[in-house]
């Protein structure tokens, strides 16, 4: 089932507990609407003891709800900059400059230290087809599920090809991992991965600080907001 909250001139309802709820399907929650990201109210989550409010809320109820964007595995937090979130399969970011709310480019992020070959360009057929923004490409079950379910707006482009990885036929794009599983295609869980990651590293920059470690970071920084703006 969707998560029905009751819209109000102030916004949305009191709070609603989501222990029961469902997993719609993916491609289940239309675009949302501009002035939808203005609603206030929350939702707690005792799966994983973190709530969703306003802009970040009613993102996640326009976009996929569990099934494209997972439970929340945090609170707002401070990162860059930016105001994010993350979820187990991406990390939301609202910038208070532009006052716009979009998802991270999680899989790029994720794997920023892997190199995925490209690939020679191709002329696109009906079940394949080749992406120069990246020079990757998209075939067969992934790429069928990628285009019914929102596409380069909800993916990105993809990042690499397919390959195998923990027992599973995975591919990775700008912002999710497919992973086929039984013989069905399901997003992996690269926020979860990414927050874990970003732990780690906080850890491993608490112990071995420096001012040019601080300088190299920055340019690193740099390079994935440019980065960024232009997959946008």
């Amino acid at each position: 089932m969707l998560v029905a909250l009751a819209a109000s001139p102030g916004g949305w309802s009191d709070a609603v507990n989501a222990a029961d709820l469902d997993s719609p399907p993916a491609d289940s929650a239309p675009a949302a609407p501009s002035a939808a990201l203005s609603h206030s109210g929350n939702i707690y989550f005792a799966q994983t003891g973190h709530s969703l409010q306003n802009g970040f809320l009613s993102y996640w109820l326009w976009h996929g709800q569990v099934a494209g964007l997972g439970y929340p595995l945090t609170e707002e937090v401070q990162d860059g900059g930016l105001t994010v979130q993350y979820f187990e399969r991406a990390r939301l970011e609202y910038n208070a400059k532009t006052g716009t709310i979009r998802p991270s480019n999680t899989g790029t992020l994720l794997t920023a230290d892997r190199d995925f070959s490209t690939i020679k360009a191709f002329k696109d057929t009906k079940t394949r087809a080749y992406y120069p923004a990246t020079g990757h490409s998209l075939a067969g079950g992934f790429f069928e599920y990628f285009k019914k379910n929102g596409g380069l707006a909800t993916f990105g482009n993809p990042i690499s090809e397919e390959f195998r990885e923990n027992g599973h036929t995975v591919q990775y794009f700008e912002r999710a991992r497919f992973e086929l599983t039984k013989g069905k295609v399901q997003l992996g869980r690269i926020g979860a991965e990414l927050m874990q990651k970003r732990v780690e590293y906080d850890l491993w920059y608490i112990n071995n600080w420096s001012l040019w470690l601080d300088i190299k970071i920055l340019m690193r920084t740099f390079g994935a907001v440019i980065g960024q703006k232009e997959a946008y």
